[in-house]
């Protein structure tokens, strides 16, 4: 276990992309070791929503509250940085720089 402190932040890695959130600052502290990671959360077409993202009516949808049960990007991002597992999926790009894969 890890006790982690900082300012959360939001990290815009290019021009016209989501964000991603971030720690800015980070302090932490290794509390213990050797734990089992906890289960991920399983995905697949019935758990994703079919909607991928809220109407700005033009503007960034970045000020809206999230919607993580309506909206595919919502859940996306609720769950940043978590454990997660494809259920039934295809990848549909070449894994890139950060390890990140496009699935379908």
């Amino acid at each position: 276990a890890v006790l982690v402190s900082g300012k959360v932040a939001e990290y815009y890695p290019g021009t016209g992309t989501q964000s991603l959130t971030q720690i800015t600052a980070p302090r932490f502290t290794v509390l213990s070791s050797g734990n089992a990671l906890p289960a991920p959360v399983v995905l697949d077409a019935r758990s994703v929503p079919g909607r991928y993202v809220p109407s700005a009516d033009g503007g960034s949808i970045d000020a809206l509250p999230l919607d993580p049960a309506r909206y595919a990007l919502d859940l996306y991002e609720a769950l940043e940085g978590s454990r997660v597992e494809f259920a039934d999926t295809r990848v549909t790009g070449a894994t890139t720089a950060y390890d990140e894969i496009w699935v379908t």
